[in-house]
This record gives structure tokens, C-alpha cells and sequence, in this order.
């Protein structure tokens, strides 16, 4: 620890370390005094920063949750209260909003778990957490972004960034209604700036629709069973939204496409023309989803052969039926995936982020061949099966 912190020291001239320390609840599982293991390893730790003439930060959380250790924390430490919802998360922020302690909030740009970012989320929580840490004299804000989920793309968090900067430099709201056009105009040339600002109008709407259909984190459910019964159910309440997000993102592609062929800087534009075709392909899997069910709870329980010759046509015919179209989509996505993660990242982690697509791939493919090998099997008279025997994983 001395020495990989000795290189950090040395590496970046920030007079500020980071040394985190939040979400260690399995020290629970590692003592009978897990406060007192906390401590003792937070101590030893900025300890060893500090004698680099460091400035010690340090996440709020876990203070929060042994707050008999606030008491403990020496002098100058920087506590760093975070949260990345709408509303300011009481339980990291409340411990020490009136306390002396030196503070910086910490705010998030939501693209962790996300298709698309989720930029309504990111303003409301940025300027809610912002106007809680003026009334209480905090030092700053980090504005975050992460990649929980491997596959995240950072580029298009910058319009995220940039209304976070705004917002903590300038003392009234911000105006969102005129934020990404704003935005827009001081990035870009003009004629692709009038591409970009409703774009990115297109993309916080096709995020909310999307995740008010399938949930907040719409981009592990991207790749989920999505004839899981719990799920179809709420997809079939949702789907009207789910038709409002394929439309948003269709926009969106309109938009990024008409500026790309534009001479001139295409900041993060790639990286969001392939974030809205993925939530394009998203609400289309799930809308296909339910179309499929409803189509096979429409045969009855003993339909006749020709009914199901009609149903394979629509759901798996090779040519042109929704797991065809579902195939194709999902296929033209990955290599243009590939090419933005490779413009981001070293090639670390590319073949289990493909095999994501390898998997999505496979899944439909599956599903296709058995519900083939059914119907051509099908005798009249004998019982049709539940739907989630063919669409199941194994």
C-alpha cells in the first residue's frame, strides 16, 4: 500500500487524494468490530497520504453508518458526501451537513447502468445537491460519472459534465430549456450545433420513456429475458412509453446522422448515434416481446397447423418477421459497438463486452430454431406448450 500510493503521490501534482473507502460492508463479515476495522485501516491509509503533503478525501457513507467515528476523523480530512438521485440521499449527507468538517459534494452523470444517459436524473440531482451544499458552505463538487456496467461508453456523459460546471460556477439555476442548445452552439460549428441541440433533447426523453418501461437501469435489462413472466407483465402496461422511446430514438438518429456528414468537430456524436440505435433496439425487442406472447396466447390451447404456419411466419420467418428483424438489428450494432469502445478504451475487456452481442445473438437465434422445430412438428389436436419453453435460456 506504501508504495502504490507512493506512485500516485508522485504521479499526479494535486495537492488532493481520493483514498474512497465507501460500501466496505463486507467488513461485517470480517470482524466483530467492523467501525473499529474501518477506522483503524482508514488511519493507517491517510496516514500514509498525508506524509506525501496530500490532501486526504475520503466518501461519507460509511462514516454515516458508524457515526460514532465522526468524531475521529483528524483535522483537514475532506469528507466527501455522495448521491446520484433526484432528491439528495439524506442517510450520506445529514451526518455532516451542519458539522465543521471540510466538505465537497459529490454528484453523478448518470451512464452507469444506462443505454442512453439519463440526463433528466443528472440535472435534478445535480441542482438539488448543489442548492443543499450552498446552505451549508460546502468547499465544491465532483461531478462523477462511473462504468459500473463494463460496457458503458464515457463520451456521451459530456453534456452531463458541462451542465454540472455550469451550474456550480454560476449562482442561479441553470435554464434547461435552453442548456442544450446552449451547450450545443459553444461546441460545435453551427450547422452541426442545430443537430446536436435536439438530439440531445431526443435522447433525454428516449432514456425517461424507456426506463418508466423496463426500469432505471436500462442497460443490464438490455440484454435480459425478456419473456421473463414479471417482465412481460409490466411491458404490457409500459407500452405506449416503450412506442414514445423508438420514436425519440429514431429522432435522435436522424439528428446525429445529419451532423456527422457535416465537416467540423464530432465530439461524443459517434458514441451517441450508437447509444440511440442500442435503446432503438431495446424498446423494439421489448414491443416485439409482447407482440409475440400476445400472438401465441391467441392461438388457444389446440390451434390448428395452419394458425401456426401463420405465427412462424410473423415471429421467425428468415426473411422478414420480428426475431429476423431483431437478428439483423442486433447484428449491425456490434462492430460499430467495437469501434467506439476500441475509441475509448485500450482493447482490455472488448471480447467479453462482444460476447454480449455474441450472447443477444444466440439467444434470438435459439429461440427461432425451436419454435421452428415445433410447429414443424405440430400435430392437430395436441396441447400448445407455454411460450416460455422455447424462450427460457437453458
Amino acid at each position: 500500500m506504501r508504495n502504490w500510493i507512493g506512485q500516485f503521490a508522485r504521479l499526479f501534482p494535486s495537492p488532493f487524494f481520493h483514498i474512497g473507502f465507501d460500501e466496505t460492508g463486507e467488513t461485517k463479515q470480517l470482524a466483530s468490530s467492523p467501525d473499529k476495522l474501518y477506522m483503524d485501516i482508514f488511519l493507517k491509509v491517510s496516514n500514509l497520504v498525508r506524509s506525501h503533503g496530500k490532501t486526504v478525501m475520503v466518501w461519507s457513507d460509511m462514516f454515516a453508518k458508524y457515526p460514532k467515528l465522526i468524531s475521529q476523523i483528524p483535522p483537514g480530512i475532506i469528507i466527501v458526501p455522495w448521491g446520484y438521485d433526484h432528491t439528495v440521499y439524506e442517510p450520506y449527507w445529514k451526518p455532516f451537513a451542519a458539522l465543521p468538517i471540510p466538505k465537497v459534494i459529490a454528484t453523478g452523470v448518470s451512464i452507469w447502468d444506462y443505454i442512453l444517459p439519463d440526463f433528466g436524473m443528472s440535472f435534478d440531482n445535480i441542482d438539488n445537491f448543489l442548492a443543499a451544499g450552498r446552505r451549508h458552505g460546502v468547499l465544491g463538487i465532483i461531478n462523477t460519472i462511473w462504468t459500473d456496467d463494463v460496457i458503458v461508453l464515457m463520451r456521451p456523459a459530456m453534456p452531463g459534465m458541462a451542465y454540472g460546471a455550469v451550474a456550480s460556477w454560476q449562482t442561479r439555476p441553470v435554464d434547461r430549456s435552453k442548456f442544450f442548445s446552449n451547450y450545443a452552439q459553444l461546441v460545435y460549428p453551427s450547422d452541426i450545433s442545430a443537430e446536436v441541440a435536439p438530439s440531445l433533447r431526443d435522447i433525454t426523453e428516449c432514456e425517461a420513456r424507456l426506463a418508466t418501461a423496463v426500469g432505471e437501469e436500462t442497460l443490464p435489462q438490455l440484454w435480459d429475458d425478456p419473456f421473463e413472466p414479471a417482465r412481460l407483465s409490466r411491458i404490457h402496461a409500459h407500452l405506449d412509453d416503450l412506442h414514445y422511446a423508438r420514436l425519440a430514438a429514431e429522432d435522435a438518429q436522424v439528428h446525429l446522422s445529419r451532423a456527422l456528414r457535416l465537416p467540423g468537430n464530432h465530439m461524443s456524436l459517434p458514441e451517441l448515434l450508437i447509444e440511440a440505435r442500442l435503446a432503438d433496439y431495446a424498446a423494439m425487442k421489448y414491443l416485439y416481446a409482447d407482440q409475440i406472447s400476445g400472438f401465441w396466447q391467441k392461438l388457444g390451447k389446440q390451434p390448428k397447423p395452419s394458425d401456426l404456419w401463420f405465427y412462424g411466419g410473423e415471429v421467425y420467418s428468415h426473411d422478414h418477421s420480428r426475431i429476423a428483424d431483431l437478428l439483423d438489428t442486433i447484428g449491425d450494432l456490434q462492430e460499430p459497438y467495437r469501434a467506439a469502445w476500441l475509441q475509448e478504451y485500450t482493447p482490455y475487456r472488448v471480447r467479453r463486452i462482444m460476447g454480449r452481442f455474441d450472447a443477444e445473438l444466440e439467444y434470438w437465434w435459439t429461440v427461432k430454431k425451436r419454435l421452428e422445430y415445433f410447429v414443424h412438428h405440430y400435430r392437430s389436436g395436441e396441447t400448445l406448450p407455454p411460450l416460455d419453453s422455447f424462450t427460457r435460456p437453458q
